[in-house]
């Protein structure tokens, strides 16, 4: 298993690096727990089962966490380091669906939030106080619906209808808020 070593002190051997996803199967084998110095430790006897066990271990997860992916539920937009990233959400669930809202994910006491990658690929902590809110949703909303709202957003073109409708302010600019319809023109872009 990468990043777990084992060191020698005195006639214990220590087992060092992230053991947690360990625990379990280190006591197993008769490991004991080093307080003092927050490690595993066990009789130089017994190191090969040791070995043995870090060989067929899985490997370490990694801190940031599989998200849900493109059926995340998104309760807004942030940046954190200078990257955009999502604010993963909550769905308030009212008394028809019309009624719901979004709330953000956060710890219990409220000092962090869970953000998105924009890709729905990740998913992450972050210190609230290090989290700057671009945009919060009022409704529930996917990844994938921003993603398909995004591109029809790209895709529209004002140049080919002539109808007021696109002579209002940013109609169809990037950013903007499209419509479903037109009843005056018809076309299926504003």
């Amino acid at each position: 298993m990468d990043g777990i070593r084992i060191e020698a002190e005195g006639a214990r051997r220590y087992v060092l690096g992230n053991t947690y996803p360990l625990k379990d199967a280190l006591r197993r084998v008769g490991a004991h727990w080093d307080g003092e110095r927050k490690a595993w430790w066990i009789g130089a006897r017994k190191v090969g089962e040791i070995k043995a066990l870090l060989q067929q271990a899985p490997a370490p997860q990694a801190s940031e966490r599989a998200a849900p992916g493109l059926d995340a539920t998104v309760a807004g937009r942030a940046t954190y380091k200078g990257r955009t990233y999502y604010l993963a959400g909550r769905v308030d669930r009212g008394r028809t669906h019309w009624d719901d809202g979004v709330q953000a994910v956060t710890t219990r006491d409220g000092a962090k939030v869970m953000l998105y990658f924009r890709d729905g690929s990740k998913s992450f902590w972050a210190p609230r106080d290090a989290v700057s809110v671009l945009k919060q949703y009022r409704r529930p909303t996917t990844i994938q619906s921003l993603r398909d709202y995004s591109e029809r957003a790209k895709t529209h073109g004002t140049d080919d209808c002539s109808c007021r409708c696109h002579d209002e302010p940013n109609a169809g600019a990037p950013g903007s808020t499209l419509y479903d319809g037109c009843d005056r023109c018809g076309c299926e872009a504003c």
